[in-house]
């Protein structure tokens, strides 16, 4: 077993909904929330696929954050 952190906007608060689309999935075995209000992690059987589960999702229509850049990662670090 594994597990991947998935960033859903308001995941938190819609994570029984997003549960159900991910179950879809053969290998995700469960989806778990956190702290924070947009993180749920997913425990799956084998390698996870966050591209697919997130391809999903948005079809869904939950709203998914944007990429963040190396640069704007590198200059929050400075």
């Amino acid at each position: 077993m594994q597990t991947y952190s998935l960033q859903v906007i308001d995941g938190r608060a819609r994570a029984l909904e997003i549960r159900t689309e991910l179950f879809v999935f053969g290998d995700v075995l469960d989806v778990f929330v956190t702290g924070c209000p947009d993180v749920l992690v997913v425990a799956c059987a084998g390698r996870p696929r966050p591209a697919e589960w997130l391809r999903a999702l948005r079809a869904a229509g939950y709203e998914i954050p944007g990429r963040r850049h190396a640069r704007a990662t590198l200059s929050y670090l400075l």
